[in-house]
């Protein structure tokens, strides 16, 4: 399975997204939001732009799952900005932290565990909500 470059993603304009991952299956506008649908073999990208055109969060689905956090993280080029590893069976939820690459405060990054599987990461333009302001 090869997954999408999402590595500096949150931020990017609408172009730079179909440059790296193609033209999406599906867009749906809500308010000042697009919402867009990329589709690959054993994967689904959600991305949200916000109204001035840029990533404000993604969610990446997999249909199998993976046993771990870099399994994923490692293809997608998240590895190693969102260490620790992580193994979904030992952690009910995954929250990391996902450094800014221009500099800026830390976003958001978090996994879905079903199933003792890894399903989904999500990543915000947020800076962490489950602890307080400068603990990572």
């Amino acid at each position: 399975m090869r997954l999408p470059a999402l590595a500096g993603l949150l931020g990017a304009g609408r172009e730079e997204v179909r440059h790296r991952i193609g033209r999406p299956a599906a867009e749906r506008r809500i308010g000042d939001h697009l919402w867009q649908r990329f589709e690959g073999d054993g994967w689904s990208l959600r991305v949200r732009t916000d109204a001035g055109g840029r990533v404000a969060s993604w969610t990446l689905a997999l249909a199998e799952g993976a046993a771990t956090l870099r399994q994923v993280a490692e293809p997608t080029g998240l590895w190693p900005a969102c260490a620790p590893d992580g193994i979904p069976e030992r952690e009910p939820v995954l929250r990391r932290h996902l450094p800014d690459p221009s500099g800026g405060p830390d976003r958001t990054l978090t996994a879905t565990v079903r199933g003792g599987r890894l399903v989904a990461l999500t990543a915000f333009d947020e800076p962490p909500d489950w602890e307080p302001p400068g603990a990572g």
